[in-house]
């Protein structure tokens, strides 16, 4: 076996699972795959229980598992990992990795030493060796040969294969198959895949920097030390390597691009070629690298990513920056690293996400951002609009002048769906209703003459409740009816959680949604006996509040999460998502078991706060943490 190749394998599949990831950007916020409208190529607009989901119909990787031939769409990877999607998906196209049966490919799942072995000796090209009737005969030396033989029957020829390329220790005894496989076993594989392990071993003295250096072991420094001088890890900003610490399949894709011009395309027509894309035609897509021109044959397969989506290669834009896996010299895999820069003109496509000042659209499977000026011009309707007033789905037409939006026409705007809503009352405009069920909100506007019952009694728009639980229908793609099924209480008292806390309101969780209820300025708060102000309630407090006209007069913390009556404290729960604005996270959610069940608790953000920890481990549900909180704002964030 060439060394070379083994570079190729341990360095596209193995070093990439060193990355520290524990920069307080690490945070990925979850993209929105939401859109609505009709079809078009390869996109495809869906309308499911009351919500819309926007899906890249033609767009998957086919693989094989246990014989059975599944198609991966990485939704779970997009809705867990999205930063780490176009690392994933060239890892399944190398054979690296693949899904499971059920079409996922659990991004966040631990990776075992079994599944490390198994990966890269397939990357080396020697997955038919390794299945081969001798390999899989191989007695192996190792006390749990037995279990392996067993219970990983399939991986006997694997493990064979691993140890005639040395890389296990000499005094390695046992494969443990199952465990997770940490950053400093990883480090070793890798340093010896490289053929460096004899510059590792002259550097067993080195002196290295990190706090947590004596966790790892005298006779792996010197690897440990080779592989920093090289730049194949990195430690966390705290200055630990944390040498124990499990790596995740979505964190096995980290350092693929920082890696990735370390494998250049080889005389046999294997490897990796990064350049700019100049154009497709007859069947081959022309890149220019060092400023030469070079065509590659398409694979009848090629798997395109390009802003993180899977897409066409029509969708690849001369500019576009890219790096290609090539395989017996056709292109197998090609990703597009940095979009060309956006070009003045005339866009079309549909409006896939809409922030403070940004609009993506998408056209033919490709999805981009674009700064929309502050005074531009926006139809909708026939009329002028806000930016807000856009809705996910609509068909547009916008004028892009100085790289930026200046003009927006949205020529097919999105419809709802006819039929019976029902849900909890969280907003409420002129003729705008919105509606939240199961953590989704649903704005709908509001027929003029739409009939609407309260209290048995017919009454306006303005007269529902932020909180009413509400069955509306619609028609025609208007709410023509709203009856309120069961009204938030306005005056009397009412019990709940708290799951946000805000200068002049709080959010009280009933059971199946958060209402919003203001707060008078003088009102009455109690907590642990003690007249309070309100940012000492903490998030997670089960209260008993009297409304008066739908505001808080009396408010008493009947079981408070904490002791503490000052604005600082901290709190412990599982994650559970997070939002970002302009790259920073501005709010995380966790939850928390108390007496009345499991409560979400909403926390907002510092823009300064601190992240200890590896962001990129986060699992929803999963993953403890704990926020240390100043009047009702995050600064710090521990993950356990």
């Amino acid at each position: 076996m060439k060394m070379s190749m083994w570079k190729k394998t341990m360095i596209s599949c193995l070093a990439f699972s060193l990355v520290a990831g524990g920069a307080t950007s690490a945070f990925a916020a979850k993209p929105e795959w939401a859109g609505k409208g009709k079809d078009k190529d390869d996109v495809k607009f869906e309308w499911d229980d009351d919500k819309f989901e926007y899906k890249d119909e033609a767009r998957g990787i086919h693989v094989e598992v246990n014989g059975k031939k599944i198609e991966l769409k990485f939704d779970d990877v997009r809705q867990e990992s999205a930063w780490a999607l176009q690392y994933i998906a060239e890892l399944v196209k190398r054979g690296v990795f693949t899904g499971y049966e059920d079409g996922s490919f659990r991004p966040n799942q631990k990776v075992t030493r079994i599944e490390a072995i198994t990966a890269a000796v397939r990357q080396m090209g020697l997955r038919a060796q390794a299945e081969s009737a001798a390999e899989m005969a191989t007695e192996l030396n190792f006390k749990d040969a037995d279990k392996i033989e067993k219970k990983y029957p399939w991986a006997v020829g694997y493990v064979a294969v691993a140890v005639e390329n040395d890389l296990f220790l000499e005094t390695e005894s046992e494969v443990q198959p199952e465990k997770p496989a940490d950053r400093l076993w990883s480090t070793i594989l890798l340093v010896k895949a490289l053929g460096l392990e004899g510059e590792a071993k002259a550097k067993m003295n080195a002196e290295l920097s990190f706090k947590d250096k004596k966790e790892i072991p005298a006779g792996a420094v010197g690897y440990v030390a080779v592989a920093l001088e090289k730049g194949l890890i990195t430690g966390y900003e705290n200055n630990t390597f944390r040498p124990n610490q499990p790596v995740t399949r979505a964190e096995l894709a980290a350092i693929l691009d920082r890696t990735g011009d370390q494998i250049p395309e080889d005389d046999s027509g294997f490897g990796q070629v990064t350049g700019t894309f100049a154009g497709y035609a007859n069947g081959k897509a022309t890149l220019t690298v060092n400023g030469k021109s070079v065509s590659y044959t398409l694979a009848s397969d090629v798997t395109v990513l390009r802003n993180n989506a899977l897409v066409g290669i029509g969708a690849v834009l001369p500019g576009d920056r890219v790096s290609a896996v090539v395989s017996n010299g056709a292109i197998i895999f090609l990703n597009v690293t940095q979009a060309a820069a956006v070009t003045d003109g005339q866009k079309m496509g549909a409006i896939t996400k809409i922030d403070s000042n940004k609009l993506t659209i998408a056209k033919d499977g490709v999805a981009t951002e674009y700064t929309v000026k502050s005074d531009a011009t926006i139809i909708r309707n026939n009329a002028s609009a806000t930016l807000g007033a856009l809705k996910v789905g609509d068909q547009v037409t916008v004028i892009v002048s100085g790289g930026v939006i200046v003009h927006v026409n949205v020529t097919t705007a999105v419809t709802v769906t006819d039929g019976q809503k029902t849900g909890t009352v969280t907003a409420i405009g002129t003729n705008k209703l919105t509606l939240t069920k199961d953590g989704v909100a649903t704005e709908y506007t509001v027929k003029s003459d739409a009939v609407i019952v309260r209290n048995n009694a017919t009454v306006a728009l303005s007269a529902l409740k932020a909180g009413d639980q509400v069955t509306a229908v619609v028609a025609g793609g208007v709410i023509v009816h709203v009856s309120v099924t069961q009204p938030v209480a306005e005056n009397g008292q009412v019990t709940g959680v708290v799951s946000a806390v805000y200068a002049d309101k709080i959010d009280l969780w009933n059971g199946s949604a958060a209402v919003t209820y203001a707060v008078e300025t003088n009102a009455t708060i109690v907590r642990n006996g003690v007249t309070v102000a309100l940012n000492v309630v903490q998030p997670g407090d089960e209260v008993s509040v009297l409304l008066v006209n739908g505001k808080v007069l009396h408010l008493n913390v009947t079981d408070p999460v904490s002791d503490n009556n000052v604005g600082v404290y901290t709190v412990e729960g599982k994650y559970q998502s997070h939002r970002t604005s302009n790259g920073k996270v501005t709010q995380i959610t966790i939850s928390t078991v108390q007496s009345s069940g499991v409560v979400t608790r909403i926390y907002n953000v510092s823009p300064d706060a601190v992240v200890n920890g590896n962001a990129l481990t986060l699992e929803k549900g999963v993953s403890d943490v704990e926020l240390l909180v100043t009047n009702q704002v995050v600064n710090v964030i521990t993950i356990k």
